[in-house]
């Protein structure tokens, strides 16, 4: 394999705009989480920089360079991912194929393998990308052929969604530990994400440390890393300048915001929230270990923040949580959420359960649906146990079946899409602000209360991007239906 294939593996050239004599096209396509969109709009943002032409992934004539941001934190990621890599080199085979993200930070032989493919690079790069790709184009000045047939829309039962991944020897374990990770400082905000000018997502945060022992997270992001207060609040200000009457701070892990500094996530959020223009201010996943009384307490004297808390349970099994080392038993947990639904009585909190774990007998799992039960979720996603080669639990005994894990995953849903109509159910009748983003039919309006409950109301007016008081009539099709009453 010609090792200049893994960039990651080798040190990048500063190049200027001069070496490239014609204006290149780039498109990008992202696979997995939002933290992964932000990475792509930084990326786009720097080859617009270089002097590159960005398109949409979907244009035709195919562009000359192709990212391909993958995901590798579950099987269906990583198989996702090498399908897009095997879709883009049959669509344009003489374009440069960049497979970019942490799938290439922790498995990148697995990718450089792949037909087409013509650089590998990890996050730890994610800020070098377009420099790059500038000098790798500048040093291959003929057009790049296809070299061989492609492989990666072939079946790979090795690669089933609930099957681990092939190992190669560039997997991270904790005895051999080969891939770098991106550790520098994040000295200013992400391009953030927006949506229809009405709510905009700004990553403050990147990697984790938790080491929970399914997740390959921490070898594909590296240690905690956090956004300078100031430099947030700038980018804060300019997105509800530009419109944007919601906020939602997301990150990898926000729970360890300020791990790496002096600041804390309790002093970001009261600086962002003190924005005179803002209107709400959300918040992504937490760590429910990080959420004390005192924090609670703080949150709840900021009344732009909205009243949604997604916890992460992943187990309601102490001997499962344990496992996973999660770092929290089931009784902490639901004292966490007593205090919150003490300090914000009408929040909405949803969490994501993993079922099928390594060892997970009937009792646990029954005692996982009694538990979420008990705590009377909003929502819950629930994911079948994936083996993640390089993982701790990969090497567990007690796998679990398939067809196990999809009779629990089923049972779970069921339950959650009870939870959800009842907590829906509650607020009939109720009047809630809402705010309108989408237009799905002819004066019919869609929207979010703070709770994240969608609600529909009709209006011949434009209300985009405007929040509206609604008396709830109704619950369909997992919605509120009403009539504005301003």
């Amino acid at each position: 394999m010609n090792i200049t294939k893994i960039a990651t593996k080798i040190a990048p050239k500063i190049v200027t705009r001069a070496k490239i004599k014609r204006k290149y096209s780039v498109a990008a396509v992202t696979v997995g989480c939002k933290v992964n969109q932000y990475d792509t709009s930084t990326i786009l943002a720097s080859f617009e920089k270089f002097g590159f032409c960005i398109q949409n992934f979907a244009d035709f004539p195919p562009a000359d360079i192709y990212i391909v941001n993958t995901c590798t934190v579950t099987n269906i990621g990583s198989k996702k991912s090498r399908q897009l890599i095997g879709k883009i080199y049959k669509k344009a085979p003489n374009a440069v194929i960049v497979a970019y993200g942490c799938y290439a930070q922790v498995q990148p032989q697995q990718l450089a393998e792949l037909s087409g493919v013509s650089l590998v690079i990890g996050t730890q790069d994610k800020h070098k990308v377009a420099e790059i790709v500038t000098d790798f184009i500048s040093n291959n000045k003929t057009n790049k052929k296809p070299d061989k047939a492609d492989k990666s829309n072939e079946p790979d039962k090795s690669n089933e969604p609930n099957e681990p991944d092939k190992p190669n020897k560039e997997t991270p374990n904790r005895q051999n530990k080969t891939i770098k990770h991106a550790q520098q400082p994040l000295n200013a905000p992400q391009s953030s994400i927006k949506n229809n000018r009405t709510r905009a997502y700004l990553k403050v945060q990147d990697g984790c440390d938790s080491y929970c022992t399914y997740c390959i997270v921490p070898y594909a992001r590296g240690k905690p890393t956090s956004i300078p207060i100031k430099a947030a609040l700038k980018e804060a200000k300019t997105l509800t300048k530009n419109g944007y009457k919601e906020i939602v701070l997301t990150g990898v892990q926000i729970s360890a915001y300020g791990k790496d500094t002096t600041e804390t996530l309790l002093e970001l959020i009261s600086c962002i929230h003190n924005i005179p223009q803002l209107e709400r201010l959300r918040l992504s996943s937490m760590n429910p270990a990080t959420i004390t009384d005192d924090f609670l307490q703080e949150l709840a004297k900021l009344p732009k923040l909205c009243q949604h808390f997604h916890l992460s349970l992943q187990s309601g099994s102490n001997r499962i949580l344990a496992k996973m080392n999660r770092h929290y038993t089931t009784e902490q947990f639901a004292h966490i959420a007593a205090n919150i639904q003490r300090y914000f009585p009408q929040s909405a909190i949803t969490t994501d359960v993993i079922v099928g774990f390594p060892g997970e007998t009937d009792e646990d799992f029954a005692d996982t649906v009694q538990f979420v039960e008990n705590i009377g979720f909003f929502r819950v996603h629930v994911f079948a146990y994936s083996p993640k080669i390089g993982t701790k639990a990969a090497t567990f005994a007690n796998q679990i079946s398939n067809r196990t894990k999809e009779h629990r995953s089923k049972i779970l849903r069921a339950t959650s899409a009870k939870l959800t109509e009842q907590f829906y159910t509650k607020y009939i009748g109720q009047t809630l602000p809402v705010l309108f983003e989408t237009n799905p039919a002819a004066k019919i309006w869609e929207g979010l209360t703070s709770q994240y409950l969608t609600v529909r109301a009709t209006s011949t007016e434009n209300l985009n991007n405007q929040i509206k008081l609604v008396k709830t009539t109704k619950f369909s099709n997992n919605m509120l239906l009403g009539n504005i009453t301003e």
